[in-house]
């Protein structure tokens, strides 16, 4: 097993006789395997806005004695779109928590809807449309788990997403725009936190069971609660 994520609270009892309604801790272990992170990631559902306004931006430096042929610059882009698509999430066990990876494709506009770039560099003027075609985005974070109580005093998992890491890969970008960019998709990837915390709390619900079961005639009430959690990145 390469991986291991253990449900349970302490060693487990054997041979030994409670009476009803007894708490008998450590009595069942779960064990999460590699093929059940890969299912879990598949169940979160990678929704995303197909077009994102980003707003424009601009800078200048009027030039030595405000003279523009002195070191004077100024730029300003607007109309700005990203359309994001999410590809893939992975959820990989490491000591203590689990971490989490999750890669999409950004365009920046198109060629049949351009952004423009107005520049001036020392009194030269220059403007023209452009584009930036889809390139990758990983965004690396961590997912905290605990066992909390519900309002009702029951045990249930919390997860927590850390802060966000984007690593732009093969991206020639340019710098001017780079920004704005990272802000939206900062906000966009954000948006989406919850959804994932979410589904991995549903996922370990089925650790929750409560079923009557007839022993010999007798109903019994089998009731199966999280007591703790332990993250290994191996088994």
């Amino acid at each position: 097993m390469i991986s291991t994520l253990l449900l349970m609270a302490a060693p487990i009892a054997h041979a030994a006789v409670y009476a009803g309604d007894t708490p008998i801790e450590g009595a069942v272990h779960v064990d999460v395997t590699p093929e059940g992170f890969d299912a879990m990631a598949g169940a979160i559902p990678l929704l995303a806005p197909s077009d994102l306004p980003v707003d424009g931006v601009s800078d200048g430096y009027g030039g030595l004695f405000d003279q523009c042929w002195l070191g004077g610059y100024s730029f300003d882009v607007g109309n700005l779109n990203i359309g994001l698509e999410f590809d893939d999430v992975s959820l990989t066990p490491n000591t203590g928590y689990l971490d989490a990876s999750l890669r999409l494709y950004v365009n920046i506009n198109d060629e049949a809807a351009p952004f423009y770039l107005d520049t001036m560099l020392e009194c030269i003027e220059s403007s023209c449309d452009a584009w930036v075609d889809p390139f990758e985005v990983n965004v690396l974070t961590t997912i905290a788990l605990e066992i909390v109580d519900d309002p009702e005093g029951n045990p249930r998992l919390d997860a927590t997403i850390g802060e966000l890491d984007f690593d732009f890969l093969g991206l020639d970008l340019i710098d001017l725009i780079l920004p704005a960019v990272s802000g939206a998709l900062d906000g966009a990837v954000g948006d989406l936190a919850p959804t994932i915390e979410e589904t991995v709390e549903e996922a370990f619900s089925a650790a929750v069971i409560e079923q009557e079961l007839d022993l010999q005639g007798k109903s019994v009430l089998l009731a199966i609660q999280p007591g703790d959690i332990r993250i290994a990145p191996e088994g």
